[in-house]
């Protein structure tokens, strides 16, 4: 509604006039976008910014023809306001101020004012947060690193991070529903009783893939599990279908962008674009073809059952069909789809040599019929699942022990084959008795470190 007035004040002088016009151009060129993507998202500016003209290519072959002929239309109208626009004559000079006053006021809340405004904000984010990546890798990190008796043990090392995962909704872990039917068979061994370190990616991430300190409130942000693998040395690479650049994002891609190989699939915030995680398979094979002297170790970053889950989906089939409803029954669609995903990827290993392939999520989701969602408030929601097959294993193990995920630098470590110090030993999956008892188990709720132990749990819904 605010165009409307915004372009009859533009008439009150030749200067707003042409104000107006580049405005339009402006907003009929972003027209191209918001027909698919909607209002202004960081991805954009990195992707104007941070994009190869081959990448661009490739970018604008995605949008249908109706895009463009919208677009042409928005020109070609906005041109032709231009040419057939006349200045509106004033009798009095305060009432042509007042007349450009409002015209500016109408500007700012028009659609190509509000487009202004949102690159402005997004503008300001991503030079920030570009800021803080550029920063991270001048910081010097204090591993000490040493090699142990399993270093090398295995020609591939994959790390799959997992999203929005809750452990009880696992058929592995004895939920009634066959929602891991690979995992459900598989030899391996899986964690129960697994704590992470928050309610939500950022304050889980931050805490579990880099060195915390203290109560876990604070952590080293240098050192980080890719600082350490490549001290091994092992040749890293990450893939992710994360975002790069984002408020959400930016904290993980401090660790990632440590990595000797990064390949991220969204270029700005996780919700820039909605892309399959199995698109990362293609990356992982060209990863695992190169040939490097050292061991591999290469990190997938999954979107998994990120909320929407039912767009998480894809062209996978949901094969539930509870009483409790769509959004309930995608999420179990987007664990199975997991469970298929590393079935995936362990079959990708397997014709390169011998592997160990870990997987853990990074916390847990309050599932409602209605509704999955971020909350802090429950015991569940820090309970995700963390699993290791390797490729010489000979049973199914389910390993029911509290480990925190302050521990998980060590737990990380020790499954390199790499020591950081004394305590890095006890971590090791293989001898779970060896495992000491944490003594509390704290993890962050976005504002304080608290006992997630003492929570109340959320009842599974069958």
């Amino acid at each position: 509604l605010a165009l409307i007035p915004t372009l009859l004040l533009a008439q009150v002088s030749k200067s707003t006039l042409r104000i107006a016009f580049v405005l339009l151009v402006i907003y009929a060129i972003y027209s191209l976008t918001a027909l698919t993507f909607g209002s202004m998202k960081i991805a954009f500016l990195v992707s104007a910014f941070e994009t190869n003209s081959n990448e661009s290519i490739e970018y604008l072959k995605t949008f249908p023809a109706l895009n463009y002929g919208v677009m042409l239309l928005f020109l070609l109208a906005s041109i032709l306001f231009y040419k057939t626009a006349s200045i509106i004559s004033v009798p009095h000079f305060y009432y042509k101020v007042i007349a450009i006053a409002l015209f500016f006021i109408f500007t700012v809340f028009s659609w190509p004012g509000t487009l202004i405004r949102q690159t402005i904000v997004m503008g300001k984010e991503y030079y920030e947060a570009r800021q803080i990546l550029i920063n991270s890798i001048n910081q010097l990190d204090s591993w000490k690193v040493e090699t142990t008796s399993k270093y090398n043990q295995y020609d591939n090392y994959v790390l799959v991070i997992g999203e929005s995962v809750r452990k009880d909704y696992l058929s592995v872990y004895g939920y009634s529903h066959p929602t891991t039917p690979w995992l459900d068979k598989v030899n391996g061994k899986f964690v129960d009783g697994y704590i992470s370190m928050g309610a939500n990616t950022v304050s889980s991430l931050s805490r579990t893939l880099a060195q915390p300190v203290g109560d876990g409130m604070e952590f080293i942000p240098e050192n980080n599990i890719m600082t350490l693998a490549n001290k091994g040395p092992y040749f890293t690479s990450w893939i992710s279908n994360q975002g790069k650049i984002g408020r959400h994002d930016t904290s993980t891609s401090t660790v990632a962008i440590r990595a000797k190989n990064t390949f991220f699939m969204n270029k700005g915030d996780y919700s820039g674009q909605n892309l399959d995680d199995k698109d990362m398979l293609v990356h992982l094979d060209q990863v695992l073809k190169l040939k490097s002297e050292d061991p591999k170790l290469t990190v997938l970053h999954m979107l998994g059952s990120h909320p929407d889950t039912c767009e998480r989906l894809h062209d996978f089939p949901n094969n539930f069909n509870l009483e409790q409803g769509e959004r309930f029954n995608c999420y179990l669609a987007t664990i199975e789809k997991t469970d298929d995903f590393l079935r995936q990827v362990a079959e990708a290993l397997s014709k390169q040599g011998s592997y160990s392939l870990m997987y853990f999520s990074d916390h847990g989701m309050s599932v409602e019929s209605d509704m999955v969602r971020v909350d802090g408030k429950i015991k569940n929601a820090y309970e995700p699942p963390v699993i290791v097959l390797n490729s010489d294993d000979k049973d199914h193990i389910v390993i029911k022990k509290t480990i925190s995920g302050y521990n998980f630098t060590d737990i990380f470590a020790n499954w390199l084959g790499l020591s950081i110090d004394n305590e890095t030993k006890l971590y090791d999956l293989s001898h779970i008795s060896n495992i000491p008892e944490p003594k509390t188990v704290l993890a962050n709720n976005t504002v304080k470190m608290i006992n997630p132990m003492v929570l109340p749990e959320q009842p599974v819904l069958e």
